[in-house]
């Protein structure tokens, strides 16, 4: 099978995933709150799943995909003003 030099998987694994990602609506919509995410829990979803914020990476290059996303500082704050309205420390 040939291998994605960038990924370091099957080829076959690549189409897969893409096509995946196309049918997860809830993933694309999942990736504008990467940031809160990593901010928050003070981590790094690239170190922890390379594989998937390297498909993230080539999904946002598609202007179909990044003009339907939110901004990410955007929700980061609208998540902080919850948090801020709610009590909620994590």
């Amino acid at each position: 099978m040939p291998v994605d030099e960038e990924l370091g998987v099957g080829v076959g694994a690549v189409a897969e995933e893409e096509a995946a990602l196309e049918d997860g609506e809830d993933l694309v919509a999942e990736l504008v709150d990467f940031y809160t995410y990593e901010t928050d829990g003070n981590f790094s979803i690239e170190n922890e799943c390379s594989k998937l914020i390297a498909l993230v990476k080539r999904c946002m290059e598609k202007d179909s995909v990044f003009k339907v996303l939110s901004d990410p500082h955007k929700v980061y704050d609208f998540v902080g003003n919850l948090k801020k309205k709610y009590g909620v420390e994590f």
